[in-house]
Protein backbone atom coordinates (compact mmCIF):
# COMPACT_ATOMS: atom_id res chain seq x y z
CA UNK A 1 0.00 0.00 0.00
CA UNK A 2 1.76 3.43 -1.24
CA UNK A 3 1.70 6.33 1.25
CA UNK A 4 -1.52 7.71 -0.69
CA UNK A 5 -3.49 4.30 0.64
CA UNK A 6 -3.56 2.96 -3.13
CA UNK A 7 -2.49 -0.22 -3.31
CA UNK A 8 0.03 -1.31 -5.77
CA UNK A 9 0.09 -4.24 -8.17
CA UNK A 10 3.06 -6.08 -10.17
CA UNK A 11 1.85 -7.43 -13.59
CA UNK A 12 3.43 -10.26 -14.71
CA UNK A 13 3.66 -9.69 -18.89
CA UNK A 14 6.50 -11.41 -20.07
CA UNK A 15 10.03 -13.19 -19.69
CA UNK A 16 13.08 -11.94 -18.05
CA UNK A 17 15.22 -11.33 -20.84
CA UNK A 18 15.62 -8.96 -23.44
CA UNK A 19 12.40 -9.53 -25.33
CA UNK A 20 10.59 -9.56 -22.39
CA UNK A 21 12.09 -5.94 -22.04
CA UNK A 22 10.19 -4.94 -24.92
CA UNK A 23 7.09 -6.38 -24.32
CA UNK A 24 6.71 -5.26 -21.06
CA UNK A 25 7.46 -1.22 -22.71
CA UNK A 26 4.46 -2.23 -25.19
CA UNK A 27 2.46 -3.05 -22.52
CA UNK A 28 3.26 -0.60 -20.45
CA UNK A 29 1.99 2.12 -23.16
CA UNK A 30 -1.04 0.17 -23.80
CA UNK A 31 -2.14 0.46 -20.02
CA UNK A 32 -1.08 4.32 -19.91
CA UNK A 33 -3.45 4.47 -22.80
CA UNK A 34 -6.22 2.86 -21.11
CA UNK A 35 -5.92 5.36 -18.36
CA UNK A 36 -5.96 8.30 -19.92
CA UNK A 37 -9.12 6.97 -21.95
CA UNK A 38 -10.52 5.23 -18.56
CA UNK A 39 -10.74 2.00 -20.21
CA UNK A 40 -8.38 0.37 -18.36
CA UNK A 41 -9.92 -2.99 -16.38
CA UNK A 42 -8.36 -4.55 -13.83
CA UNK A 43 -10.21 -7.94 -14.37
CA UNK A 44 -7.94 -8.34 -17.09
CA UNK A 45 -4.95 -8.86 -15.04
CA UNK A 46 -6.74 -11.25 -12.11
CA UNK A 47 -7.92 -8.36 -9.56
CA UNK A 48 -11.50 -8.09 -8.86
CA UNK A 49 -12.03 -4.57 -8.24
CA UNK A 50 -14.26 -4.08 -4.94
CA UNK A 51 -18.13 -2.33 -5.81
CA UNK A 52 -18.16 1.07 -4.27
CA UNK A 53 -18.60 1.43 -0.72
CA UNK A 54 -21.53 3.68 -1.50
CA UNK A 55 -23.44 1.10 -3.12
CA UNK A 56 -22.67 -1.65 -0.52
CA UNK A 57 -25.34 -2.34 1.79
CA UNK A 58 -23.93 -3.49 5.48
CA UNK A 59 -25.23 -6.59 5.28
CA UNK A 60 -22.79 -6.84 2.27
CA UNK A 61 -19.61 -5.15 4.27
CA UNK A 62 -20.65 -7.75 7.30
CA UNK A 63 -20.10 -10.58 5.42
CA UNK A 64 -16.90 -9.62 3.87
CA UNK A 65 -15.83 -9.22 6.86
CA UNK A 66 -16.63 -12.28 8.56
CA UNK A 67 -15.23 -14.01 5.17
CA UNK A 68 -11.77 -12.20 5.39
CA UNK A 69 -11.62 -12.64 9.11
CA UNK A 70 -11.84 -16.75 9.12
CA UNK A 71 -9.62 -16.79 5.99
CA UNK A 72 -6.67 -17.74 7.25
CA UNK A 73 -7.99 -18.92 10.92
CA UNK A 74 -9.21 -22.07 12.00
CA UNK A 75 -13.05 -22.26 13.60
CA UNK A 76 -11.61 -23.84 16.88
CA UNK A 77 -14.14 -23.26 19.72
CA UNK A 78 -11.85 -20.77 21.63
CA UNK A 79 -11.54 -19.10 18.23
CA UNK A 80 -15.13 -19.23 17.91
CA UNK A 81 -15.85 -17.72 20.99
CA UNK A 82 -13.04 -14.99 20.44
CA UNK A 83 -15.38 -13.62 17.19
CA UNK A 84 -18.30 -13.76 18.75
CA UNK A 85 -17.73 -12.04 21.96
CA UNK A 86 -15.45 -9.09 20.01
CA UNK A 87 -17.44 -9.08 16.78
CA UNK A 88 -20.62 -11.01 16.40
CA UNK A 89 -22.44 -9.46 18.78
CA UNK A 90 -21.20 -5.77 17.88
CA UNK A 91 -22.04 -6.47 14.06
CA UNK A 92 -25.65 -7.18 15.16
CA UNK A 93 -26.31 -3.64 16.31
CA UNK A 94 -25.39 -2.20 13.10
CA UNK A 95 -28.47 -3.34 10.53
CA UNK A 96 -28.15 -4.85 7.41
CA UNK A 97 -29.83 -2.28 5.62
CA UNK A 98 -27.69 0.26 6.33
CA UNK A 99 -24.91 2.14 4.60
CA UNK A 100 -21.86 3.45 5.83
CA UNK A 101 -22.21 7.17 6.07
CA UNK A 102 -21.52 9.59 8.73
CA UNK A 103 -25.44 9.81 9.70
CA UNK A 104 -25.60 6.05 10.06
CA UNK A 105 -22.42 5.43 12.23
CA UNK A 106 -23.81 8.18 14.80
CA UNK A 107 -26.80 6.20 15.27
CA UNK A 108 -24.93 3.05 15.77
CA UNK A 109 -22.45 4.17 18.17
CA UNK A 110 -25.54 5.87 20.30
CA UNK A 111 -26.96 2.66 20.15
CA UNK A 112 -24.02 1.72 23.30
CA UNK A 113 -23.95 4.06 26.40
CA UNK A 114 -21.69 6.17 26.87
CA UNK A 115 -18.00 5.59 28.29
CA UNK A 116 -18.89 1.86 28.32
CA UNK A 117 -16.42 -0.93 27.15
CA UNK A 118 -19.47 -1.87 24.30
CA UNK A 119 -18.85 1.63 22.71
CA UNK A 120 -15.48 1.37 22.20
CA UNK A 121 -15.53 -2.06 20.74
CA UNK A 122 -17.86 -0.90 18.60
CA UNK A 123 -15.87 2.37 17.41
CA UNK A 124 -13.05 -0.30 16.74
CA UNK A 125 -15.20 -2.81 14.96
CA UNK A 126 -16.79 0.44 12.57
CA UNK A 127 -13.09 1.80 11.92
CA UNK A 128 -11.87 -1.64 11.10
CA UNK A 129 -15.30 -2.05 8.57
CA UNK A 130 -14.06 1.34 7.21
CA UNK A 131 -10.60 0.17 6.86
CA UNK A 132 -11.71 -2.54 5.07
CA UNK A 133 -13.88 -0.28 2.37
CA UNK A 134 -11.46 2.32 2.07
CA UNK A 135 -13.40 4.39 3.65
CA UNK A 136 -12.45 7.43 5.60
CA UNK A 137 -14.60 7.94 8.38
CA UNK A 138 -14.86 11.14 11.28
CA UNK A 139 -12.38 10.68 14.20
CA UNK A 140 -14.56 8.87 16.68
CA UNK A 141 -13.20 7.59 20.16
CA UNK A 142 -14.13 6.53 23.53
CA UNK A 143 -12.46 5.93 26.96
CA UNK A 144 -14.63 3.61 29.42
CA UNK A 145 -15.12 3.91 32.72
CA UNK A 146 -14.60 0.16 34.73
CA UNK A 147 -17.55 0.02 36.55
CA UNK A 148 -16.76 -1.10 40.17
CA UNK A 149 -16.99 -4.97 40.89
CA UNK A 150 -18.43 -5.68 43.91
CA UNK A 151 -16.45 -9.24 45.40
CA UNK A 152 -17.94 -12.00 47.39
CA UNK A 153 -15.94 -12.63 50.68
CA UNK A 154 -14.66 -15.91 51.45
CA UNK A 155 -18.08 -16.50 53.79
CA UNK A 156 -20.18 -15.52 51.29
CA UNK A 157 -18.89 -17.96 49.19
CA UNK A 158 -19.55 -20.63 51.47
CA UNK A 159 -22.84 -19.59 52.80
CA UNK A 160 -24.21 -19.56 48.88
CA UNK A 161 -22.91 -23.14 48.21
CA UNK A 162 -24.72 -24.73 51.44
CA UNK A 163 -27.81 -23.06 49.73
CA UNK A 164 -27.19 -24.45 46.22
CA UNK A 165 -28.77 -27.68 44.89
CA UNK A 166 -25.93 -30.30 45.12
CA UNK A 167 -25.68 -30.31 41.26
CA UNK A 168 -25.27 -26.56 41.26
CA UNK A 169 -23.13 -26.40 44.25
CA UNK A 170 -19.96 -28.31 42.51
CA UNK A 171 -19.97 -26.21 39.98
CA UNK A 172 -19.98 -22.68 41.70
CA UNK A 173 -17.26 -24.69 44.21
CA UNK A 174 -14.78 -25.79 41.63
CA UNK A 175 -15.16 -21.83 40.02
CA UNK A 176 -14.47 -20.63 43.57
CA UNK A 177 -11.90 -23.01 44.61
CA UNK A 178 -9.69 -22.57 41.27
CA UNK A 179 -10.77 -19.04 39.71
CA UNK A 180 -11.85 -20.64 37.27
CA UNK A 181 -13.89 -19.35 34.10
CA UNK A 182 -16.97 -20.95 34.03
CA UNK A 183 -17.01 -23.27 30.97
CA UNK A 184 -13.06 -24.18 31.97
CA UNK A 185 -15.01 -26.10 34.67
CA UNK A 186 -17.43 -27.66 32.09
CA UNK A 187 -14.59 -28.38 29.50
CA UNK A 188 -12.11 -29.66 32.06
CA UNK A 189 -13.86 -32.12 34.08
CA UNK A 190 -15.17 -33.28 30.55
CA UNK A 191 -11.62 -34.02 29.57
CA UNK A 192 -9.68 -34.51 32.61
CA UNK A 193 -11.22 -36.30 34.70
CA UNK A 194 -9.42 -39.03 35.51
CA UNK A 195 -6.33 -36.15 36.06
CA UNK A 196 -7.73 -34.59 38.90
CA UNK A 197 -9.34 -37.66 40.49
CA UNK A 198 -6.30 -39.68 40.64
CA UNK A 199 -4.31 -40.18 44.06
CA UNK A 200 -1.67 -39.32 42.47
CA UNK A 201 -2.59 -35.74 41.49
CA UNK A 202 -0.38 -34.18 44.39
CA UNK A 203 -2.50 -30.70 45.81
CA UNK A 204 -5.28 -31.56 43.94
CA UNK A 205 -4.48 -29.44 40.80
CA UNK A 206 -7.04 -28.78 38.02
CA UNK A 207 -5.75 -29.29 34.30
CA UNK A 208 -7.80 -26.17 32.13
CA UNK A 209 -7.88 -27.55 28.39
CA UNK A 210 -5.79 -25.97 25.75
CA UNK A 211 -8.89 -24.52 24.04
CA UNK A 212 -9.83 -22.14 26.16
CA UNK A 213 -9.29 -18.38 26.27
CA UNK A 214 -5.67 -18.56 27.81
CA UNK A 215 -4.56 -22.06 26.48
CA UNK A 216 -3.51 -24.99 28.76
CA UNK A 217 -2.05 -24.68 32.31
CA UNK A 218 -2.56 -26.09 35.80
CA UNK A 219 -4.28 -24.70 38.43
CA UNK A 220 -3.88 -24.73 42.46
CA UNK A 221 -7.06 -24.52 44.87
CA UNK A 222 -7.40 -21.81 47.19
CA UNK A 223 -8.92 -21.95 49.71
CA UNK A 224 -7.42 -25.87 49.65
CA UNK A 225 -9.40 -26.55 52.50
CA UNK A 226 -12.78 -26.40 50.08
CA UNK A 227 -11.44 -29.17 48.09
CA UNK A 228 -12.79 -31.35 51.14
CA UNK A 229 -15.56 -29.35 52.24
CA UNK A 230 -16.94 -28.64 48.93
CA UNK A 231 -16.76 -32.49 47.45
CA UNK A 232 -15.05 -31.24 44.85
CA UNK A 233 -13.10 -34.88 43.66
CA UNK A 234 -16.58 -36.07 43.79
CA UNK A 235 -17.79 -34.40 40.03
CA UNK A 236 -21.47 -33.93 40.37
CA UNK A 237 -23.21 -33.50 36.44
CA UNK A 238 -24.22 -30.16 35.79
CA UNK A 239 -28.47 -30.44 35.21
CA UNK A 240 -28.38 -29.47 31.67
CA UNK A 241 -28.60 -31.45 28.57
CA UNK A 242 -27.35 -28.42 26.14
CA UNK A 243 -24.86 -29.29 23.54
CA UNK A 244 -22.50 -25.87 24.11
CA UNK A 245 -20.63 -24.58 26.78
CA UNK A 246 -22.27 -21.15 26.58
CA UNK A 247 -25.64 -22.64 26.87
CA UNK A 248 -24.45 -23.99 30.45
CA UNK A 249 -22.31 -21.00 31.25
CA UNK A 250 -25.57 -19.05 31.02
CA UNK A 251 -28.03 -21.49 33.05
CA UNK A 252 -25.87 -21.47 36.14
CA UNK A 253 -25.31 -17.32 36.01
CA UNK A 254 -29.31 -17.62 35.60
CA UNK A 255 -29.46 -20.63 39.03
CA UNK A 256 -27.33 -18.07 41.05
CA UNK A 257 -29.24 -15.25 40.72
CA UNK A 258 -32.65 -17.60 41.75
CA UNK A 259 -30.38 -19.15 44.77
CA UNK A 260 -29.70 -15.50 45.88
CA UNK A 261 -26.04 -15.32 44.97
CA UNK A 262 -25.74 -11.08 43.92
CA UNK A 263 -22.52 -11.29 42.26
CA UNK A 264 -21.53 -12.74 39.01
CA UNK A 265 -19.98 -16.36 38.70
CA UNK A 266 -17.29 -13.99 36.94
CA UNK A 267 -16.42 -12.78 40.56
CA UNK A 268 -15.20 -15.28 41.93
CA UNK A 269 -12.35 -16.02 39.61
CA UNK A 270 -11.40 -11.97 40.53
CA UNK A 271 -11.89 -13.05 44.38
CA UNK A 272 -9.37 -15.98 43.53
CA UNK A 273 -6.81 -13.39 42.55
CA UNK A 274 -6.94 -11.11 45.84
CA UNK A 275 -7.68 -14.45 48.04
CA UNK A 276 -3.94 -15.66 46.66
CA UNK A 277 -2.65 -11.88 47.06
CA UNK A 278 -3.86 -12.23 50.97
CA UNK A 279 -2.68 -15.63 51.28
CA UNK A 280 1.26 -13.99 50.46
CA UNK A 281 1.30 -15.97 47.26
CA UNK A 282 4.13 -14.86 44.75
CA UNK A 283 2.39 -12.95 41.94
CA UNK A 284 4.16 -15.09 38.76
CA UNK A 285 2.70 -17.73 40.29
CA UNK A 286 -1.22 -16.94 40.90
CA UNK A 287 -0.43 -15.12 37.13
CA UNK A 288 0.40 -18.35 35.36
CA UNK A 289 -2.16 -20.62 37.49
CA UNK A 290 -5.06 -17.95 35.75
CA UNK A 291 -3.08 -18.07 32.92
CA UNK A 292 -2.22 -14.36 32.80
CA UNK A 293 1.47 -12.76 32.18
CA UNK A 294 2.43 -10.89 35.36
CA UNK A 295 1.86 -6.95 33.71
CA UNK A 296 -2.24 -8.42 32.85
CA UNK A 297 -2.52 -9.87 36.13
CA UNK A 298 -1.47 -6.90 37.99
CA UNK A 299 -3.59 -4.69 35.45
CA UNK A 300 -6.79 -6.78 36.27
CA UNK A 301 -6.33 -7.25 39.60
CA UNK A 302 -4.00 -4.25 41.62
CA UNK A 303 -7.14 -2.54 42.74
CA UNK A 304 -8.68 -5.26 44.48
CA UNK A 305 -5.30 -6.00 46.04
CA UNK A 306 -4.56 -2.17 46.97
CA UNK A 307 -8.11 -2.74 48.97
CA UNK A 308 -7.70 -5.71 50.32
CA UNK A 309 -4.38 -4.62 51.98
Amino acid sequence: TTPDGTKRYEISTATADLNGVRVAEEKALEITTQLRLNTFNWEMYGVKPKPKPQHRTMGEIKADFEENYWRDRPKSRKKLNTYKANYQAYLKKIPDSDRFNDKNIDKWIRSTDPDSYARDTLIKLIKKLAKQEGIEIKSYSCKPTPKPRILPTDREIELTFSLLPEDIAWSFGMIATYGLRTQEVFIGIEKHLDFFTSSDNEFHKFKVDEDNKTGERLVYPLQPEWVERFDLLNPKRFPSNATKYESKVDKLGKELIKHGFKNEAYSLRHRYAIRAHELGIAIDDVARWMGHNVEEHVRSYQKYMDAST
